[in-house]
């Protein structure tokens, strides 16, 4: 039921009880002892409305100096089927108008006082209510007509009445006959009031309770001051408010200006755990009717322990109203602030996230769409600018335009699967899932910009991406950074749209700083160089362990100008033939180290494995071709290379001549194996063993047939 529907049942109740005053004023007028036809009054007012009306206190009137009536404990039944409880009561009511003035065409209305008022209203399931045919009665009954009352018998029953109370020796009584009616209006008191409405539908019940209004004013033609206050609520607990507020003499015929506007309460329901607390303080509002302008001066308010600021201004041909103005949200914990409000608080990988937000933007709102401007959003460290709007209220279009100083992402994301982590591996292979979950009804798009931001251990500086969300697809592209010295650009897309969501890589990496990279992803400080790369990957899955077993599609890299950092692949060539010459191996090096000038190759992925077949790498004094596999979900890798040294290894110390001639033109196979992130490489003694063997039959046959060959000759 709108606050419309109410206000219209709060006439009609005081309608009924200005019907109530009018019949017992007229009784005033014609009666002496308004007491002696009360029944009567009762009577009459029940057959007019149907109801069984009661007077069960005495009516009281004076005469002179003013005409007044009062009366106690009036009530009016309830309809047929909703109970005993009367509709309407009070204990307490009075009014007047002053006589002499009113000889000069001036009406001076004495103040109407209202005490203990109750209106009890109900509407049931069905959609019958108990007032529409009390209302239906009022307007069909044809016993009161106020067109019809002859107001000359009212004005000599009024002398007659007055005759009787004064001596007429010492009174002189002039009616002036004029046509202009002057109206002065005491107000209206009503105190401790209570309106109950009854939703048989919703089974809920509202309550207005405390209810205090005070209406002042000199003249009916110009606007009433007033005051009220009231504390509202509703069982089941869905709120509890307190408010107060009160109109000032600046009002005028098209202006209505309010002051002291307070709401105080609290919203309950079964899915708080405790009632959240909520308060409102606005200085003034003011309503300009004849401009169709509304102004909501700087108002503070507090919910669950958050504290802001609110200005609004409004303008339009006709409402609703387009309005703008400023919101200002201080810092507060979401962390803490949710879960009053029944809201999980969202489980991140780092328990201090969302510690500490606060707001200030400038809004403009529309029938159909809202905005957001002059942005300024602080998220623990991170402060972001900019705009966002909703584009469409009816779909919830958003768009967004922001710009960010810093931010680590991974700090908001989801905290890893602790379930997925290998304890016996170096490297952490814990498991976490896409956003599946955000992407379903959002409509969203826009552009990020980040001077810094932090994702996967990786920095991306100077990060710029457009976001685009529609139909449970996202995409963010195009995506361009500088990224560990080097840039990225890429082209991300989930399509959550089917009932595995399907991921999807198209990413170009150029001159990262391999070192930082490592030891970013790994841990591990055991390469240097520069990285080049092409990535076109697609998988499906809700986790990345799914997402890395499904991967399909292509990739291409290239190492330059780097080593691998704790190996030395000449001492471990030179201490394979030692072993295998069954020779003194050379003492290992203090710190080892390979550098290397171009490694690169591609790769085809199937199911998250890559497989190489033209992997190719220089290096000082050696080449080196081979294939090998990499599995990704697994973080493991296997190669065979083949390593040719070019020329005599001149630098190598502590060298016979034999061992250097060894070398030269030597071909010596290498395998790599291994994890991921710290491979194993050394020279394959079996297949060093066999290449030897076969080389030493290649050449034993070689001589049977140069031997073969010299017979022939000679015969």
């Amino acid at each position: 039921m709108g606050m419309r529907s109410i206000l219209k049942l709060m006439l009609v109740a005081a309608g009924l009880l200005a019907t109530i005053l009018l019949l017992a004023v007229g009784a005033v007028y014609f009666f002496f002892d308004p007491n002696e036809f009360r029944d009567e009054l009762a009577l009459e007012l029940s057959e007019a409305t149907g109801r069984d009306v009661r007077f069960e206190g005495d009516l009281s009137l004076s005469v002179f100096p003013r005409l007044a009536i009062s009366t106690e404990d009036v009530s009016v039944g309830n309809a047929p089927a909703f109970g005993p409880e009367p509709m309407l009561r009070f204990d307490r009511v009075s009014a007047g108008v002053d006589l002499m003035p009113l000889f000069r065409n001036e009406v001076n209305i004495q103040t109407v006082e209202v005490i203990g008022l109750t209106v009890n209203l109900a509407v049931r399931g069905d959609g019958l209510n108990n007032w529409s045919d009390i209302v239906d009665a009022l307007e069909d009954d044809e016993s009161i007509d106020l067109e019809e009352l002859d107001v000359d018998e009212i004005e000599r029953e009024i002398e007659r009445a007055i005759e009787s109370e004064i001596d007429a020796e010492n009174a002189t009584v002039e009616i002036d006959t004029g046509s202009d009616l002057k109206v002065n209006f005491g107000g209206v008191v009503i105190r401790d009031a209570a309106v109950t409405y009854e939703d048989g539908s919703s089974e809920t019940i509202y309550r207005l309770e405390d209810l205090d209004l005070t209406l002042r004013g000199d003249d009916l033609s110009e606007p009433l001051d007033l005051t009220m206050a009231f504390v509202a609520s509703a069982d089941p607990g869905a709120m509890r408010l307190n408010m107060e507020l009160e109109t000032t003499d600046q009002n005028s015929e098209d202006v209505l200006r309010i002051t002291g506007l307070v709401l105080e309460g609290a919203l309950a329901s079964a899915d708080l755990p405790e009632p959240a607390e909520f308060s409102m303080d606005a200085p003034a509002m003011t309503l300009d009717f004849a401009n169709n302008t509304l102004l909501l001066e700087t108002t503070n308010f507090t919910v669950a322990d958050v504290n802001g600021a609110l200005t609004v201004s409004g303008s339009g041909p006709a409402a609703p109203l387009d309005v703008s103005g400023n919101l200002s949200v201080d810092s507060f914990s979401p962390r803490e602030v949710l879960p009053k409000l029944g809201i999980e608080a969202p489980v991140t990988a780092d328990a201090e996230a969302l510690r500490s937000v606060s707001f200030d933007a400038a809004f403009t709102t529309t029938f159909e769409m809202a905005v957001l401007r002059e942005l300024q959003l602080k998220v623990d460290d991170t402060t972001l600018n900019g705009e966002i709007a909703i584009e469409n209220f009816a779909s919830m279009a958003l768009r967004f335009d922001l710009a960010g100083d810093s931010i680590v992402l991974d700090r908001y994301l989801p905290p890893a699967d602790e379930s997925e982590v290998d304890e016996s591996a170096d490297v952490t292979t814990a498991d976490a899932a896409l956003p599946v979950d955000m992407l379903q009804g959002l409509d969203a798009a826009g552009n990020f910009r980040f001077g810094r931001l932090e994702l996967g251990g990786l920095p991306f500086e100077d990060l710029d991406l457009q976001l685009q969300v529609k139909d449970s697809r996202a995409q963010l592209s195009p995506m361009r950074a500088r990224v560990l010295e080097g840039t990225y650009e890429g082209d991300v897309r989930i399509d959550a749209s089917g009932d595995v969501p399907r991921l999807s890589l198209n990413e170009r990496v150029d001159n990262l700083n391999l070192g930082t990279l490592a030891s970013l992803l790994f841990e591990r400080d055991n390469v240097e160089g520069r990285l080049d790369g092409k990535f076109e990957l697609a998988g499906r899955g809700v986790m990345l362990s799914e997402l890395r077993s499904s991967l399909d599609g292509n990739v291409a890299m290239t190492l330059s100008d780097g080593a691998l950092v704790g190996t030395d692949l000449w001492y471990e060539i030179r201490r394979a033939r030692a072993t295998f010459e069954r020779e003194t191996p050379p003492p290992a090096p203090a710190e080892p180290r390979t550098e290397f000038s171009t490694l690169r190759g591609t790769a085809v992925v199937r199911d998250g494995v890559a497989k190489n077949d033209d992997f190719f790498a220089e290096l000082p004094f050696l080449q080196m071709n081979g294939a090998g596999t990499v599995n990704l979900a697994e973080g493991t890798v296997d190669y065979d290379l083949d390593a040719r040294v070019l020329e005599r290894p001149e630098f190598l110390s502590d060298t016979t001549p034999e061992e250097l001639d060894a070398y030269t033109e030597a071909v010596i196979p290498l395998e790599i194996t291994g994890e991921l992130a710290d491979p194993a490489i050394r020279p394959d003694i079996e297949r060093l063993a066999r290449n030897a063997v076969k080389e030493k039959v290649d050449e034993e046959v070689d001589r049977l047939k140069d031997r073969l060959l010299d017979r022939l000759i000679r015969k």
